[in-house]
């Protein structure tokens, strides 16, 4: 079972990936819009006993080259509402290198299972 729930993940992937590829020469450009499906593994469920695999989608808007809004939501078992998160996104593209170091922020809410509000922020390279 869990080698399904791997090709499945790796599957959603690769299409990701491809949607990433045909967007074109201009990659970081206005009213940019993406799709993101991904898959994680944690070493607890929700209820804190057994290993989870789970799934998540999520969407990124890009307002102006640089700032963006972001929501996602994941899950280890299929329970509506779960989880959702919201964040705020702050590109900066490098000219002709085709690299964007990012930084985001944001909060979410969880529903079910220790009911509670989160808050979050990272970094990356896009």
């Amino acid at each position: 079972m869990k080698i399904k729930n791997l090709m499945l993940i790796i599957g959603l992937q690769m299409l990701t990936c491809a949607g990433a590829l045909a967007q074109g020469t201009d990659l970081y450009s206005y009213h940019e819009a993406s799709f993101d499906g991904f898959g994680f593994y944690g070493s607890k469920d929700k209820g804190g006993n057994r290993d989870a695999w789970g799934v998540g989608v999520g969407g990124n808007y890009f307002f102006t080259r640089n700032i963006g809004a972001g929501a996602d939501t994941y899950m280890d078992a299929f329970t509506i509402p779960y989880l959702l998160n919201a964040d705020g996104i702050f590109r900066y593209p490098i000219k002709q290198t085709g690299f964007a170091p990012y930084g985001f922020g944001g909060f979410g809410r969880q529903w079910t299972h220790a009911a509670q509000w989160l808050g979050h922020i990272g970094v990356g390279i896009e």
